[in-house]
């Protein structure tokens, strides 16, 4: 009995021998390892999450950049199309219109005659009413253009042409002074223009 409980103890004995000096620190061993491969998840995962975090601040920052170009460029584009609207509305309300107004004003013989009595009579007031010549536009006749002028400046008009390409309006010709005084419908439609357009726009695009 003696040979086998030594038998056992030998064995008991060199079982607690590779348990303390083999298995516990290899479980320690295991452990630590666990433990630190833990620990490096944990800062894998956090770092991950922080460096999501960081791609999407960009993204939103990114997205933020773009949504104001993309404001600032349809806002621009549409202030254009604004301009351009009105300055094509401008064109066909104030250019065609007043111009039609105008050339119906100034492209009768009663209009013309009227037009040019008064050019006459302020050349007559400046004291330069020596050598005038009217100059009409050529589809008028001269005896009505004449009849509606005063006698008085109609004694001051030297002679009176004509002139092919005048569609409307009237040109006075101070001969010695070598000037003429154009108030053609198209100088007069021009002249007029300016002075309106400013108050068109406040009426019209209220600007």
């Amino acid at each position: 009995m003696k040979a086998i409980d030594t038998g056992n103890d030998k064995v008991r004995k060199l079982c607690e021998v590779l348990q303390k000096d083999t298995l516990d620190p290899a479980k320690q061993e295991a452990a630590k390892i666990v433990e630190h491969a833990h620990h490096e998840a944990k800062r894998i995962i956090e770092e991950a999450k922080k460096h999501a975090e960081e791609i999407l601040d960009e993204a939103k920052e990114r997205i933020e950049k773009e949504k104001q170009v993309f404001e600032t460029s349809v806002t621009l584009s549409a202030k254009q199309a604004v301009s351009s609207l009105q300055q094509d509305l401008e064109k066909v309300l104030l250019e065609k219109g007043f111009a039609s107004l105008v050339e119906k004003g100034v492209s009768s013989a009663l209009g013309t005659g009227k037009l040019l009595d008064a050019l006459v009579a302020a050349v007559r007031e400046a004291g330069m009413d020596s050598n005038l010549i009217a100059i009409l536009p050529s589809h008028l006749n001269k005896d009505e253009v004449l009849s509606a002028v005063a006698a008085e400046a109609a004694s001051s008009l030297k002679e009176t042409r004509s002139e092919q390409s005048m569609r409307a309006g009237v040109k006075l010709k101070i001969e010695d002074q070598n000037l003429v005084l154009d108030f053609s419908g198209q100088v007069i439609k021009e002249l007029l223009s300016t002075y309106v357009r400013e108050d068109f726009r406040k009426r019209i695009f209220n600007t």
